[in-house]
């Protein structure tokens, strides 16, 4: 990945953004978010900065890496806390493991409109580009250049420069991200309920005499 140093430590969004952070149960909600805002509006800072040092490739491969980082924050935060998460959903094969599995996971939870997973899903095309083709390319070939102007969330002028609109792109859906990342709270894990051996016993003995005036009824309509 062609990033600057900068870059590599922008890239990885402080671990406390995540649902292992315990913050807000311990000091509460109020609390808990305004620390985490100033985390998100620091590390948001660092990022547009490392981001504007960067080349056409770096950038596009950066912006799409971090945006990439941060979903899966955000998503953690919508899921029980529980260590294995990461491992079970967001590593190796897991479900969410790919940045295209996170923006649709985003999506389908209402973390997202569809507008900004289209320009997600743009971002990650163009970083594809950037990334598996090896000839010196930048935001002016004109497949990148021709998806820049259809990004939705930029503030441009139509004859702004693709890159503009690019990183326009991210730092809206990126700070729509945040916003979501501040609201979300992760459910309670669900207490195990133990079935009194009383209960069991009812329900076995309905069962069998369920099967039983089933197996009847088949006998006398034979």
């Amino acid at each position: 990945m062609c990033t600057s140093k900068a870059s590599k430590s922008a890239a990885q969004p402080n671990s406390g953004l995540h649902a292992d952070d315990k913050t807000g149960h311990a000091l509460g909600i109020s609390a808990d978010r305004e620390a985490l805002g100033k985390k998100l509006f620091l590390e948001f800072l660092e990022f547009r900065r490392a981001l504007t040092q960067e080349s056409d490739r770096g950038c596009a491969l950066f912006a799409a890496a971090y945006l990439d980082v941060c979903l899966e924050n955000l998503l953690r935060r919508c899921f029980v806390e529980n260590k294995k998460a990461k491992e079970d959903l967001f590593e190796s094969q897991g479900p969410l493991s790919t940045f295209s599995a996170k923006i649709k996971m985003a999506y389908y939870l209402g973390k997202i409109a569809p507008s900004e997973r289209k320009d997600l899903d743009t971002i990650r095309s163009i970083r594809n580009d950037f990334a598996h083709h090896a000839e010196n390319i930048d935001f002016d070939n004109q497949s990148i250049r021709d998806r820049c102007s259809n990004l939705v969330h930029v503030w441009q002028e139509k004859d702004a420069r693709p890159r503009g609109k690019y990183t326009a792109s991210v730092s809206c859906i990126l700070a729509k991200i945040h916003i979501e990342t501040l609201k979300a709270m992760s459910p309670e894990e669900q207490a195990e309920r133990q079935v009194p051996v009383e209960v069991k016993k009812q329900v076995r003995e309905r069962m069998t005499a369920a099967i039983a005036q089933a197996s009847d009824e088949k006998r006398n309509t034979a």
